[in-house]
């Protein structure tokens, strides 16, 4: 049995839901549906041309410090517009390695890497585990870098819950 597909006003509104998920900007589009012959105008969300870098957490900023300063560039370079080798290079590994070890979705961490789409992301780390595979030099700083973020997100959580105890005490 064909599943019927969502009437245009409910793709409308998931597409609100996320991006006011993905904390976008706000400009206002018009959309029209047909809901029984009706018109139907809303104002929705939608993804701005500028980068969202303020939203990232402090998590997100540090980890892309780390692996700036790693290669030698500051975090404004990392996440600015290029895909000269010595920025993408260095940019792919702070996404894969953002989205192996924190709990955000494609959409986000390529918001927070220059505004870049989902599908650079997804680009990003697939080169990267194919550069794993191939080059051990790369592994090897992939492993030091991934054991200093991972004591970063701990030292972030240890702060978190000590705050939390001074707050409740």
């Amino acid at each position: 049995m064909a599943t019927k597909s969502p009437s245009p006003l409910v793709a409308i509104i998931r597409e609100l839901e996320t991006a006011r998920a993905l904390g976008c900007t706000t400009n206002a589009v018009r959309y029209y549906a047909t809901l029984d012959r009706v018109a139907v105008r809303l104002t929705a969300l939608r993804h701005s041309s500028r980068p969202v870098f303020a939203d990232a957490p402090t998590i997100v900023t540090e980890l892309q410090d780390l692996v700036a300063r790693t290669a030698g560039l500051t975090r404004a370079q990392l996440i600015a517009p290029g895909n000269l080798r010595p920025l993408a290079q260095p940019r792919g590994l702070a996404i894969a390695l953002c989205r192996e070890l924190l709990p955000y979705g494609c959409e986000l961490v390529g918001a927070w890497f220059g505004g870049r789409h989902h599908s650079a992301v997804l680009t990003a780390e697939r080169v990267h585990r194919d550069r794993l595979a191939t080059d051990s030099n790369y592994a090897a700083l992939t492993a030091d870098l991934r054991a200093a973020a991972l004591l970063l997100i701990r030292d972030r959580e240890h702060r978190a819950a000590a705050a939390q105890a001074l707050r409740a005490a």
